[in-house]
């Protein structure tokens, strides 16, 4: 997710996994002391910083776009019937020993399609030495971050978390070549990101 390195900066933890004996995966966590690009170099942590008590927490997303606003407007009441919309991409695997996200795809409005919501893909990250704490759920993030006993603890508050996504936007065409059509980009994708 690209929400990672704001997460990594705001606790100033960087995470590293691997998979023990058994084939379990295992996350350490370690402090980062600073983040530098360049020549430019600020300390990590924001929430460690004098002044960051007053900020309970931090609200990302990058799933505010057109292609959102279409695949909203098409999944419900003002569907264009003419219009065939495709949505791809790469969401959370859940499999508590995966490393790689899961593909996905689907056609946007589509009786059987996950219905988007407005909170899916933000994310909240949320300042554990906070003056005013934020109780959960209280801003309805899809995921919240929370640093708990020196673990930064992810709870995802819907199923379907998308990490990437590309929306196609095609128009008249039958099923039949849909269907081919959605077959053949699966097919290459899936080659790329296994199932």
């Amino acid at each position: 997710s690209s929400s990672a390195p704001l997460i990594r900066y705001l606790f100033g933890q960087e995470q590293e996994w691997y998979h023990d004996a058994t084939g379990q995966l295992v996350i350490t966590e370690s402090p980062v002391a600073f983040h530098q690009n360049n020549l430019k170099r600020i300390p990590s942590g924001f929430f460690k910083l004098d002044g960051a008590e007053h900020i309970s927490g931090v609200l990302f997303t990058n799933s505010g776009t057109i292609p959102k606003f279409l695949r909203m407007g098409h999944q419900k009441t003002y569907r264009d019937p003419d219009l065939k919309v495709l949505r791809m991409g790469l969401c959370y695997r859940h499999d508590p020993n995966a490393t790689l996200p899961e593909p996905f795809m689907y056609e946007v409005g589509h009786k059987n399609a996950v219905a988007e919501t407005w909170r899916q893909g933000t994310v909240l990250i949320k300042n554990p030495n906070a003056l005013h704490p934020l109780p959960d759920e209280w801003l309805g993030a899809g995921c919240e971050y929370d640093l708990v006993a020196g673990k930064s603890v992810m709870t995802w508050r819907e199923p379907f978390i998308p990490f990437t996504s590309l929306t196609q936007i095609l128009g008249r065409m039958s099923r039949k070549t849909f269907d081919m059509h959605a077959a053949t980009l699966w097919a290459e994708f899936t080659k790329d990101h296994p199932i």
